[in-house]
């Protein structure tokens, strides 16, 4: 599957290799393979591979080579998509071609070998390793290394039985724990970064890294030469001893133009192009929308304002009187009543004197009052035209009155506590519905 859309940098590589100061022969090798194919370019990017053999004897330099090139073959030979899915296939491939050569040799100590490698496609960074030599990252002065040692002293760190700094000179530093070769199947460890304008990678062996500081090697990274550099590392594993073996092999990617100064304005085409212009009217009619919401908003108000609501009268009026409840009945008009809430404790009166027949005076006496009694309440309000009858009592829980058409008045009341009052006339009281009390109560006026 081709991806064109990837965007690319130009790469330039640079590496050195040397025996060093103590070894008389050189078992680390490196090799890498940057297809001119377009289409092999862009689906599987540049390799760049560095391993260190083990092994003596001419059986580590031999490990090396054979891991390097079967590497590079199996991985430009895989159908996988990905960089991280061909280097673990390719990493298979030159263990299993190690391991057989191997298996040919006598003697006790079989040869094997430390292998990284690394796969660059556009920007994409992908890098493998078996063993302790190492991929550092190099971007902005700063330095990272990617990959992790397969070593002994290497797992005693990360165990925190041992600090960095004793690892540097542990007995057994060179003692690696994964290696190419050594076993039928090998694990290896897989890394994606990102590799931008400017960056620097490195693939390098143990014999570096065992002289050489992280820090100096950025430092030494830093020129704008990297055939410079890479020198220069050389010189200080050498200088400082060169007991192994010394391999380095960096990738650059230059900076383009477009990567100095990114634009700023929209390319030609995207200025000839027509600008899309929204219409106006859309707005235009919210705003009319709104205005003709909050007009007629404004309009009902000044109506409310010009014409309230009339507030119902009232058609009973019930007040607390202490002293007195009066109906009154007309010829034209319908007895009205003003109801004076029922209270449970009730009593007999006693009648006393009647004057005439058209009026009565009722003074009711004094009585104990029985047990509450619990009444359910209905309204009857009751209206006969009669001659005008006017009755006065004094204030009871509950009165009901009736007007015939012979004069007289008969009215009922329900006992109530003992109380002393005078009666007086009372404009007429607007008609009511009137609670009907079960209690019954003894009569109090009784025309002739």
């Amino acid at each position: 599957m081709l991806r064109g859309n990837r965007r690319e940098s130009t790469l330039t590589v640079h590496h050195r290799s040397d025996a060093g100061r103590v070894r008389d022969h050189n078992e680390d090798y490196l090799g890498y393979r940057q297809p001119e194919e377009p289409e092999l370019r862009t689906e599987a990017g540049w390799l760049y591979a560095v391993a260190d053999g083990v092994g003596g004897a001419r059986a580590g330099e031999v490990a090396s080579k054979l891991a390097v090139t079967t590497l590079l073959t199996a991985y430009y030979s895989s159908y996988q998509e990905t960089p991280a899915d061909r280097l673990r296939d390719a990493f298979a491939e030159a263990n299993r071609a190690v391991h057989e050569r191997a298996s040919e040799q006598e003697g006790p100590h079989r040869m094997s070998t430390t292998l990284v490698a690394a796969a660059i496609r556009g920007r994409e960074l992908t890098v493998a390793n078996v063993g302790d030599s190492r991929a550092y990252l190099i971007r902005e002065g700063q330095i990272r290394q990617i990959t992790r040692d397969h070593s002994v002293v290497a797992r005693l760190v990360a165990e925190g039985v041992i600090t960095p700094e004793q690892a540097e000179s542990h007995p057994r530093r060179h003692v690696i724990s994964r290696s190419v070769g050594a076993r039928p199947e090998v694990e290896t460890d897989v890394f994606d970064e990102a590799f931008l304008p400017g960056d620097r990678l490195l693939l390098c062996s143990d014999g570096l890294t065992e002289h050489v500081k992280d820090d100096e090697i950025a430092a030494a990274m830093q020129g704008k030469d990297p055939e410079t550099g890479v020198q220069r590392l050389m010189d200080l594993a050498n200088e400082r001893g060169g007991t192994d073996n010394i391999t380095a092999l960096v990738v650059r990617a230059l900076r383009g133009r477009e990567d100095r100064l990114p634009p700023l304005v929209s390319p030609p085409e995207a200025k000839r192009a027509p600008v899309s212009r929204r219409s106006p009217w859309p707005w235009m009619g919210v705003m009319v929308g709104i205005l003709l919401v909050c007009s007629g908003g404004l309009a009902a108000g000044t109506f409310l304002l010009l014409n309230p609501t009339p507030t119902p009268t009232a058609t009973a009026t019930a007040r607390p009187l202490p002293a007195m409840a009066t109906s009154t009945a007309s010829a034209t008009t319908a007895p009205t009543l003003t109801a004076i809430p029922a209270v449970s404790p009730s009593a007999e009166s006693v009648p006393s004197t009647v004057e005439a027949p058209g009026t009565g005076t009722l003074e009711p006496s004094t009585a104990t009052p029985p047990a509450p009694a619990t009444g359910t309440a209905t309204p009857r309000p009751t209206a006969i035209p009669s001659p005008s009858a006017t009755s006065t009592a004094t204030p009871l829980p509950q009165v009901t009155a009736t007007a015939s058409p012979t004069p007289g008045v008969t009215a009922t009341a329900s006992p109530a506590p003992t109380s002393t009052s005078e009666s007086s006339p009372l404009p007429t009281p607007t008609l009511t519905p009137t609670p009907t009390n079960t209690t019954e109560g003894s009569p109090l006026a009784t025309p002739p």
